[in-house]
């Protein structure tokens, strides 16, 4: 079994005891050679399909390709289908296919098709029974054999049976169309080549297609136009609205053969974007590791520089100058190293708006934060740290908002203060390096004059070192009377180097 499911690129089917079947791609086994794949289903919506069109159409080949497969099934063997297909537990499968004259019992086709039916309708009693009937009704006159292929299908369907039949008969079609639980379908017919293309349409009617046969093999048009006139008004709107409903079938099929096109399309698109997206991360991700080994390589290189300033200074100042010296430049290179080694908790954004006065900002050049003063055509005067500084507007990023925690830099509305008075004052005073007492008298004063100008907020920079200043600091502001409140900077900030002091206004 599995080397003969190997053979025929066989799947194994889903089995289910309600008498659904669904073929998806199914293919006849035993057919050689390149065989196209039909598409079927019997038993949920409807439970009796009738199949018209033309002969050597593959009507009869899709009623045994159904039949062949659900044996298979109930046989323990794969199916020549596509994955997904399923298939019934029925208790009898009953088949009339074939034409079976027999000279020695005197049986005409009729009589032969006929003594099959009767011996079905004894056996076929419920939904467990499959039942295959090839050119029901045939061999007799045709209006009789359509009438009696109506009354034996509705008897079958009454049954519940799953029922397949194959007809040339018009009529048919009618009652398939107008009966709840019965369903059309047909073999489809290229009238440009006059053969069939062996597609299975579930859904749809098949046509008579003679006058189209006729008139591509030569016969003369008027003839063709007579006899179409010879038909009834009610078989004429029947044909034309079948082959109406053929062509947006058609166009349809198209149509969705185009999308299903484009949308792959477009999905191996989005895929290289996403391949060349992932490259260009990796890139700059490589750049900015980069970058940063080498700002610590600087870092290190001008720490052994400062160094030896720093001993070159000990040994030629006073000894308060030299002190306050040694202690402002170790400080700000500490602070340095750890901004570079500890990414910021903010982020920079893309950006696309308009800088505006008062916007806190990062300058590329110099890795610093700061805040926008002022604005002209080309450049933004910005305010980072002691230094006021001129740049060019692309060499500025603005930051990214954080959820607002008291005051921040960011949050000071530089247009209401006035430019004159927001230029006479920084927001920040560096106090490393002085004595409890020097830092103590500058604060003051300081706060004097940011009270003066209206300044909402200042940053007092004292560095971390011993914390002996920090809470000199700390203890002065929350007794100044004009201090609203205080806090530790956040990370981005300096942390617990500097205190942000909100003042009254």
């Amino acid at each position: 079994k599995a080397r003969y499911s190997q053979a025929l690129g066989g799947t194994e089917p889903l089995i289910n005891n309600q008498g659904f079947i669904r073929l998806l791609a199914a293919r006849h086994p035993l057919l050689a050679g390149e065989v196209v794949p039909i598409d079927l289903e019997l038993g949920k919506d409807f439970h009796t399909l009738v199949i018209t069109g033309p002969n050597t159409g593959g009507k009869t080949v899709s009623l045994k390709t159904v039949g062949l497969l659900s044996l298979m099934a109930q046989s323990g063997l794969h199916l020549p289908a596509g994955s997904g297909s399923e298939t019934g537990i029925f208790t009898g499968i009953y088949c009339d296919i074939g034409d079976e004259q027999s000279i020695e019992q005197s049986l005409s086709t009729f009589s032969s098709h006929m003594t099959n039916i009767v011996s079905i309708l004894k056996q076929a009693q419920t939904e467990t029974s499959l039942v295959l009937l090839d050119e029901l009704g045939a061999g007799t006159d045709p209006a009789e054999g359509a009438t009696l292929a109506i009354a034996l299908l509705e008897e079958f369907h009454r049954r519940g049976v799953r029922t397949i039949a194959t007809t040339h008969y018009g009529d048919l079609k009618v009652f398939a169309y107008n009966t709840p639980g019965v369903q059309n379908a047909s073999v489809e017919f290229d009238p440009q080549t006059l053969a069939p293309t062996f597609r299975l349409l579930v859904g749809l009617p098949g046509r008579s297609n003679a006058f189209a046969i006729a008139s591509r093999l030569g016969l003369n048009e008027a003839i063709i136009e007579k006899a179409r006139k010879l038909l009834s008004p009610g078989e004429r709107r029947v044909e034309d609205l079948i082959g109406e409903i053929v062509k947006e079938r058609s166009l349809l099929e198209q149509e969705r053969k185009d999308a299903s096109s484009l949308r792959l399309r477009a999905q191996k698109e989005e895929q290289e974007l996403n391949t060349e997206l992932s490259k260009i991360k990796a890139r700059r991700d490589q750049l900015l590791k980069e970058a940063r080994q080498e700002a610590r390589s600087l870092v290190r290189e001008t720490r052994r520089e400062m160094e030896n300033l720093l001993r070159s200074l000990q040994e030629t100042s006073s000894p308060d100058e030299r002190s306050k010296l040694v202690n402002m430049a170790r400080a700000e290179l500490e602070e340095r190293l750890v901004e570079l080694e500890e990414p910021s908790d903010q982020s920079e954004v893309d950006f696309h708006g308009e800088l505006e006065v008062g916007m806190r900002v990062k300058l590329t050049t110099l890795g610093q934060e700061g805040l926008i003063l002022d604005l002209n055509q080309e450049s933004a005067l910005v305010q980072a740290g002691p230094l006021r500084i001129w740049v060019e507007r692309t060499k500025v990023l603005p930051l990214a908002t954080q959820e607002n925690k008291g005051p921040k830099p960011g949050e000071i509305n530089i247009a209401e203060l006035g430019k004159e008075k927001a230029k006479s004052i920084s927001v920040e005073l560096d106090l490393r390096g002085l004595t409890v007492e020097e830092a103590l008298q500058l604060t003051d004063k300081y706060l004097d004059e940011a009270l003066l100008v209206g300044l909402p907020w200042v940053r007092l920079i004292h560095g971390k070192g011993t914390g002996a200043l920090r809470a000199a600091i700390t203890d002065f502001v929350k007794k100044h009377p004009r201090v609203k409140k205080h806090r530790w900077g956040e990370s981005g900030e300096g942390g617990m180097g500097v205190t942000v002091v909100e003042l009254e206004r």
